[in-house]
């Protein structure tokens, strides 16, 4: 089976259609579309969607982490006494592949080599690895401009991030009341503009 890419992160993408594989790291997420076959094997098995991760992608062998889940056909069965190889044997997919959000590679070959934006779109036929960098969002989502950057830095001298440090109150934030800021400090920020509220036991 091949599928489309159609989002990323919940933001709608140009569709990236004819894709064999996904990359997905902790954090990401992608809505696909898969195609299904107008023909299959009407008594046979279902067909395997194979998941497979490394905890050490340098050394795939003995870092492997796999398993399945089950498209199934009407009238086809799911073999429950299937069990994955330990060294997830038959998970590699054979060439050619059509990757999104491959693994970058350290001598950037696979970035060097990437199927760039129109040209994935353009050809769909085209195999290689298509980076996040090539996607494109479907339609313009208003942005709001950046009103204030912070910056958070560890200090190791004190164990504090910005050398700031703060007293847990008796009463849960949860509970407290919004409308006493008496123990807040920072800054407040709405759509347009940002407040600093620094009152006087702020450190």
């Amino acid at each position: 089976h091949k599928f489309t890419a159609i989002a990323t992160d919940t933001l709608d993408i140009e569709p990236v259609p004819n894709l064999t594989n996904l990359w997905i790291a902790a954090g990401e997420r992608y809505d696909i579309v898969v195609k299904t076959k107008a023909e299959y094997d009407l008594s046979g098995p279902a067909f395997k969607i194979r998941v497979i991760g490394y905890t050490d992608h340098s050394n795939k062998s003995a870092t492997s982490l796999c398993t399945i889940a089950w498209l199934k056909y009407p009238n086809q069965y799911i073999n429950y006494t299937y069990v994955t190889d330990s060294n997830c044997t038959g998970f590699d997919l054979p060439p050619p592949l059509r990757t999104l959000n491959p693994v970058p590679t350290k001598n950037n070959t696979a970035w060097i080599n990437r199927i760039q934006y129109p040209d994935w779109k353009d050809d769909p036929s085209t195999t290689g690895g298509i980076f996040i960098a090539d996607l494109r969002e479907a339609k313009h989502v208003k942005t709001y401009p950046v009103l204030r950057t912070h910056y958070i830095e560890f200090v190791k001298t004190t164990n504090t991030f910005n050398s700031k440090r703060m007293t847990f109150p008796r009463v849960p934030f949860l509970l407290q009341d919004p409308a006493n800021k008496t123990d807040w400090c920072g800054s407040v920020c709405d759509m347009t503009s940002c407040t600093e509220i620094t009152p006087a036991n702020c450190p």
